[in-house]
């Protein structure tokens, strides 16, 4: 009976192509990014109306849509108690520089999209969609009952979801479901997430031979030195130099990175200070607080700072270099440190200071989440597992992660797929990875994850049943 049910689903998951393509690329062509609140939109205008052309394709589908009115959304497949919650968002990272193809015109490649959410989440937030009309046209709906939640500030601190005071977000006005998955992830499952804090770091000397500006939401990639003046002969290859109004702009790009996966070759901020630092273009006092950022940003372990850690079981510590810039004078950056357990954000704040001190920096800690570990021994975390493996045939084991997800914050909760990235032979290196220029959705990835999710949806029948 299973068998033939699963037969009947895959087979319009094959036929969906083109509802896959139509809903994606409606998506991708709002700019989701968050911007300044107003009126009716927490988040912003692009946020606002992602959740508002949302709403309006889940009505189409004769989903339960709920609009909690905090930037939160919900599309249920009957009424009542949710028990199953997919949770979703569709927000997006600033488009930043070194595209290929339009962010916001989404261009489609031989079975891939491109455009900025492609992957991280709209790609996703389609295939759900897209699966519960299937399950209703095919008479297959589960016995319990199962919703899609989308949030507007996954990728900005998730306070659309939890504030750490209790005061916001979906968590202080509604209850969770029972149970929740998060496609925001790869198969098979994730069962363990790093935390994360922000670290500000601030010059106690004065910074007088440039102004620095690295790493802002509108150039996620590129670093600027401005001077009053510099013999463009001495400038090395790889840095752009170009006159203007003020004075000089030495500038490096390097195409921006996920901040739980930081290059270890460095990034913008690291082209630029060997080229300021080798050519000596800054003055002597002002060295050692250049070399010791240039040399954080290829610290991606945490080892300079003396933080670095491992779990058997998760990801080891990572440091990635978030911006930097010149503030009253102060030179100023901001790390994000994704930690494993074994080591609490206290402890980060109390040994980074100590390292930061004998460089003539202060330090401030902003903490986002704890990290989590979930029970090998977990019932629902092996049934998902099995059903990735046995569609994928890969037969890999549960992974840690070192990004971000609401899974996090809410209760009972697993990352779970289904991210469609698989970037093309042919797209250049640097490019098609989610936050990244030219990211890029394969719709064969997506309706190979929509099978994955038909299965867990129906066999979670007697999960459910065994908990009443």
């Amino acid at each position: 009976m299973e068998t033939e049910i699963f037969k009947i689903i895959d087979e319009e998951i094959e036929k969906c192509d083109a509802d896959l393509i139509r809903l994606t690329s409606r998506f991708i062509k709002i700019k989701s990014v968050r911007s300044k609140a107003r009126k009716g939109a927490p988040f912003g205008k692009g946020a606002k109306k992602m959740l508002d052309v949302f709403i309006g394709e889940a009505k189409k589908s004769a989903l339960l849509v709920k609009d909690y009115k905090i930037g939160f959304c919900s599309a249920a497949l009957r009424e009542g108690e949710v028990d199953l919650g997919i949770w979703l968002h569709g927000d997006v990272v600033p488009e930043g520089t070194g595209w290929i193809y339009p962010p916001y015109r989404p261009t489609l490649l031989d079975g891939y999209i491109v455009g900025r959410g492609a992957t991280d989440n709209k790609g996703q937030l389609a295939a759900v969609i897209t699966l519960f009309n299937i399950l209703k046209k095919t008479g297959n709906l589960p016995r319990y009952n199962a919703a899609i939640f989308v949030g507007s500030a996954e990728e900005t601190g998730m306070d659309d979801l939890f504030t750490h005071d209790g005061s916001g977000g979906f968590l202080s006005v509604a209850r969770p479901p029972k149970l929740s998955l998060v496609p925001d992830a790869d198969f098979p499952i994730c069962n363990a997430g790093s935390g994360s804090t922000n670290l500000l770091f601030r010059s106690g000397g004065a910074i007088s031979s440039c102004d620095i500006i690295a790493g802002t939401e509108k150039e996620p990639g590129v670093a600027h030195a401005i001077f009053k003046s510099v013999d463009e002969k001495t400038i090395p290859s790889g840095i752009i130099a170009k006159k203007i109004a003020a004075g000089t702009d030495l500038s490096a790009f390097k195409p921006p990175r996920h901040a739980s996966s930081p290059d270890p070759d460095g990034n913008m901020i690291t082209l630029l200070f060997d080229a300021l630092l080798d050519n000596n273009f800054i003055r002597e006092d002002e060295r050692k607080y250049f070399q010791f950022l240039r040399d954080i940003t290829k610290d991606i372990h945490g080892e300079l700072l003396q933080i670095n850690t491992e779990h058997e079981k998760m990801r080891p510590l990572t440091v990635f270099t978030k911006d930097a810039a010149t503030v009253n004078g102060k030179l100023e950056f901001s790390l994000n440190v994704r930690y494993p357990v074994g080591i609490t954000e206290e402890e980060i704040l109390t040994r980074v200071s100590s390292v930061a001190e004998n460089f003539d920096f202060t330090v401030e800690s902003h903490p986002v989440r704890n990290p989590y570990i979930i029970d090998d021994e977990d019932e629902c975390a092996k049934i998902l597992c099995n059903i990735s493996n046995e569609i994928t045939g890969d037969n890999r084991t549960p992974y840690a992660m070192g990004g971000a997800t609401y899974a996090h914050h809410l209760p009972n909760a697993y990352p779970f797929g289904m991210s469609g990235n698989k970037i093309p032979d042919f797209f250049p290196k640097g490019h098609g990875e989610a936050h990244g220029p030219d990211e890029v959705v394969s719709i064969e990835r997506l309706k190979r994850a929509m099978k994955i999710y038909a299965r867990a949806i129906i066999r979670l029948n007697d999960y459910f049943k065994s908990q009443h």
